[in-house]
């Protein structure tokens, strides 16, 4: 018996159908598999010397929603925004260099608001090798800053001591803020008692050089004191605001030469230990009210010179490595002449 007008009909609308959606299955699965390749790629190309193998919800994609970011800071932060407007749609430039970084000389942060500080940071480390980063000046490190306090001095701090001009002239911390890539800088262990004679700007503890290699994934930060500091005060103490900004937060030094630690086995050469810096107010500048600073000097990060030149080696890890043999995720190497 032939198939009647209506069953042509039907199998013709099938035929359609089924031709519709093979054409549709061919035209997006394709595109699909593409997104996923691209999506892999953009991973890949992200990738620095170090790997990243925080449980943090690390964002390296072009568009990047900043409010997963303000979720996923530092143990200690409040979650509250610095109120700086940031532009997330910049491109990932390539910035990996082997050669000499430019150095920032050091501001005057008194009047200036947390907001202003904040966003010329952001500055600072967009034109440092860590550009690629999608970077929020961290709450746990910066969250304290107080806008009606003033700055220590670097003149005050290193040569004059307390009293009227204490916040006078460039201040001490920004040598920090204004160097991101000084993952770990120096400082001396408090503000200087009494005057000192022949004080110099090199005494301020503002690297002379600072390198980067590629090959070796290490930075070296190279100081230079005057023969008067070298008489003066040879006792130092480690500060790591800027690794722990940027997330560096655990240390150890593999290796040092004319360098004692004051703790003999509670020290950064012996442990692993976490920066701890943040700033915040405190009284030590000798201003009714206190001032923004630096804190906490720990002691396990507290040496003195011997000889010079001196040398640490620190490898540096974002998380917390099973053994002090992990391979670093950066290398910093120290140097006082």
């Amino acid at each position: 018996m032939n198939p009647g007008p209506e069953n042509n009909f039907k199998k013709f609308i099938i035929s359609i159908l089924l031709i519709f959606f093979v054409i549709i299955v061919i035209i997006i699965k394709p595109i699909d598999l593409e997104k996923i390749k691209e999506a892999d790629a953009l991973k890949l190309s992200a990738q620095k010397p170090w790997v990243e193998t925080s449980n943090e919800q690390y964002i390296d994609d072009v568009d990047v929603d900043m409010s997963i970011l303000k979720e996923n800071l530092e143990e200690n932060n409040t979650n509250q925004s610095f109120g700086i407007e940031f532009n997330t749609k910049e491109p990932l430039d390539e910035f990996w260099v082997t050669g000499s970084i430019p150095l920032i000389p050091m501001s005057d942060l008194n009047g200036k608001s947390r907001i202003e500080i904040l966003t010329q940071r952001k500055l600072y480390v967009e034109n440092t090798i860590f550009k690629n980063r999608r970077y929020v000046p961290s709450e746990g490190v910066f969250g304290l800053m107080d806008n009606t306090k003033p700055w220590i001095g670097i003149e005050s701090f290193t040569c004059y001591g307390n009293g009227a001009k204490t916040t006078y002239g460039l201040s001490k911390d920004s040598r920090f803020l204004n160097n991101p890539v000084m993952l770990v800088g120096l400082d001396r262990e408090g503000i200087v008692e009494q005057p000192k004679k022949n004080c110099s700007p090199a005494d301020y503890l503002l690297p002379v050089k600072i390198n980067y290699s590629k090959d070796n994934n290490m930075i070296k930060v190279v100081f230079e004191l005057s023969q008067n500091s070298k008489n003066m005060n040879n006792k130092f103490t480690l500060n790591g605001i800027n690794a722990r900004d940027l997330k560096f937060r655990y240390a150890y030094a593999d290796s040092t030469s004319n360098v004692i630690f004051n703790n003999n086995e509670f020290n950064i050469s012996n442990n692993i230990y976490e920066f701890k810096d943040f700033i915040t107010v405190d009284n030590s500048c000798g201003i009714k009210g206190g001032c923004n600073n630096i804190n906490p000097v720990q002691n396990e990060l507290k040496f003195s010179i011997n000889n010079y030149p001196a040398k640490i080696h620190i490898k540096l890890w974002k998380t917390y490595p099973k053994n002090k043999n992990i391979k670093a995720d950066i290398n910093y190497m120290i140097v006082l002449k």
